[in-house]
């Protein structure tokens, strides 16, 4: 193998890598969590979630942009959105008792 294929293949493969990661780091799927443990909400693949509050949980769906997550769960208003933070935690709308929630997994 020539030096210049060897780096070509090595630029290839280190140019996969990093948009693999990119696209990891930019997932909203998991599982979210305040600092008290209250309240939770769990975003999966397919545009399902659901939000737990004290032991209670319930299913929504959502949709996501690179800032925002929007939450329809059922017997709530329509459309929370929550802010996506350049952690990857997320800010619930000022109207609601939801503090913030952290990525755990």
């Amino acid at each position: 193998m020539s030096k210049a294929m060897f780096r070509d293949v090595t630029w290839a493969g280190g140019l996969f890598c990093l948009c693999c990661m990119l696209a990891g780091c930019s997932s909203v799927t998991g599982s979210y969590v305040d600092a008290s443990g209250t309240f939770g909400l769990d975003v999966q693949s397919g545009g399902k979630a659901t939000l737990r509050f004290m032991g209670d949980s319930g299913p929504c769906t959502y949709t996501s942009t690179s800032k925002q997550l929007t939450l329809n769960c059922q017997g709530q208003p329509a459309g929370m959105v929550f802010t996506i933070n350049g952690d990857g935690s997320l800010a619930p709308p000022p109207d609601t008792l939801i503090p913030v929630l952290k990525k755990t997994k």
